[in-house]
């Protein structure tokens, strides 16, 4: 059973994962109900000051939701709310995506019983601001029409998703761009799991792929994730494992801090891992790339001598592309990243402009920055983790409930610890220990009524947290090794401050 096996090398990743990326800050650098939180919109309030909706019924029936299921406290509450769960298992939107259209919602999936929440089906939207959404899992399959696990459009601010998996999408997993209204911004994805979009599921409308003459004829749709025309977005600390490309492609006049990102497996074509491009002409991008990584796969174009059936002709993948497309004013700035293959031993590492070393450039020297173009005082680029630590740390830590984790997410770390896997075209390929015939994972129908705290906006600390904020924080806690003992997470092992030499690795 693969169960044991992932059993087996769990207390190694546990203990390795203990390395912590923290920083101390003011706390009026932070919001939520989490002093650690690192990226932008962090200090939304989520649902502070709010009510509690508690989700006891696992169903999703047609308009109006009935009280007590998860699609009754997303679209049928309004005002500030928090989102608690009293049951465990799956839950099929069976009526369309889970849309977030009235703000200030905290949806906390960290407060379920063991094993956990599943959203299967057509994914989630988000189209206002101040949401946080924790410790759930979204997983799509084949639904036509549907092509992203994670929406945030139209003018959505102030996002963060902390401890999410998202897989099975038919088209890109996440996506941040609007469709009408203005572009998306302030948004955070953190500690997550972005793993294998489908590549070829024959339901996919936009850009349609036949199964029976892939690869080959056919364009593949598994892409990981697209920001477009949207900023400032961070992502922090996240896998993203067994996706052709798009791992996230930017464009458009976007900013982007990509810090401490693993980007495993990169399939099929060469198009693959950090892709900047602006096929729309709509502005410069501005950039971070700190400490990410790109790990090799058994369908990793160049790595082995495999050659992808998909476009051979553009070469091997590699971490960084610079689409020709990219406005020539644009401003990338790497630093600390590594891919083995190219980097030369350590060289990549000794400056940003022995970085691009990384990189296939197609617009050239105009959009290599020497300095961050881009800066965050929650995430000081020096407290980053050093690119031999991104692995041991994401595994043991990434996507929902690391403690507690589904089918899904721990083949995807076996997978990874192990160098095997890949982008499969529909879910039934991965049927296996813990799933059902259709691939999904099984999860155990379980209730557990919660007393929610006396008081529970006032004030507990000197972050300004309310008591609900802590007690929520104490069931994450529950659910992740790097914050395992309690209290605050510890200062940062300085890297590289002031006047020190640089410690690469």
């Amino acid at each position: 059973m693969f169960s044991n096996t992932y059993e087996t090398s769990r207390p190694v990743l546990i203990a390795v994962s203990l390395v912590l990326l923290s920083v101390t800050a003011n706390a009026q650098d932070y919001g939520g109900y989490r002093p650690h939180y690192q990226g932008y919109g962090v200090n939304t309030p989520g649902g502070r000051g709010g009510t509690v909706c508690r989700v006891t019924n696992l169903g999703d029936t047609a308009w109006p939701p009935v009280p007590g299921t998860l699609r009754y406290c997303v679209e049928a509450s309004s005002g500030p709310r928090f989102v608690i769960f009293e049951i465990s298992g799956s839950i099929n939107l069976v009526n369309g995506p889970l849309t977030i259209t009235s703000p200030y919602i905290t949806i906390a999936g960290q407060t379920a019983p063991s094993p956990g929440i599943l959203i299967r089906g057509p994914g989630v939207s988000i189209d206002t601001h101040d949401v946080v959404i924790q410790h759930v899992r979204v997983r799509v399959g084949n639904v036509a029409l549907e092509p992203h696990s994670l929406w945030i459009r139209d003018g959505a601010y102030r996002i963060v998703i902390d401890h999410v998996s998202l897989s099975w999408a038919v088209w890109t997993s996440v996506g941040i761009w609007s469709q009408f209204g203005s572009w998306p911004s302030e948004i955070t994805i953190l500690d997550s799991i972005v793993s294998e979009s489908l590549a070829c599921s024959g339901v996919n409308r936009l850009i349609p792929c036949d199964p029976a003459s892939y690869p080959g004829s056919s364009p593949s749709n598994s892409r990981a994730m697209l920001i477009r025309n949207s900023g400032p977005v961070a992502l922090v600390r996240n896998i993203l494992a067994h996706n052709n490309d798009r791992q996230p492609e930017t464009g458009g006049t976007t900013q982007t801090m990509l810090v401490n990102n693993m980007i495993y497996n990169p399939s099929l074509t060469p198009l693959s891992a950090v892709m900047f491009s602006n096929p729309l002409h709509q502005g410069a991008t501005q950039s971070v790339l700190q400490g990410n990584i790109l790990v090799a796969g058994p369908t990793t174009p160049g790595h082995n001598s495999y050659v992808p059936p998909e476009s051979p002709e553009t070469g091997e993948v590699t971490l960084v592309r610079v689409d020709p497309t990219l406005h020539p004013q644009s401003s990338i700035y790497l630093d600390g990243n590594y891919y083995d293959k190219h980097c030369g031993g350590s060289a990549c590492l000794a400056s940003p402009a022995a970085q691009w070393r990384l990189a296939w450039d197609g617009v050239g020297a105009s959009v290599h920055a020497s300095t961050p173009p881009l800066a965050l005082d929650n995430l000081p680029l020096w407290s980053a983790l050093p690119y031999s630590q991104v692995e041991p740390h994401l595994t043991g830590n990434a996507g929902a409930r690391p403690l507690d984790r589904d089918a899904i997410d721990a083949r995807i770390i076996y997978e990874i610890a192990t160098r095997t896997g890949s982008v499969p075209n529909t879910t039934y390929e991965k049927a296996g220990p813990g799933t059902a015939a259709d691939g999904f994972p099984i999860l155990a129908v379980n209730q557990r009524p919660l007393a929610v705290p006396s008081d529970p906006h006032g004030i507990v600390d000197s972050f300004g947290r309310t008591r609900i904020e802590a007690w929520l924080e104490s069931y994450a806690r529950e659910l992740e090794p790097a914050l395992q003992g309690g209290g605050a997470p510890p200062p940062p092992r300085p890297l590289s401050p002031p006047g020190v030499p640089r410690l690469m690795f």
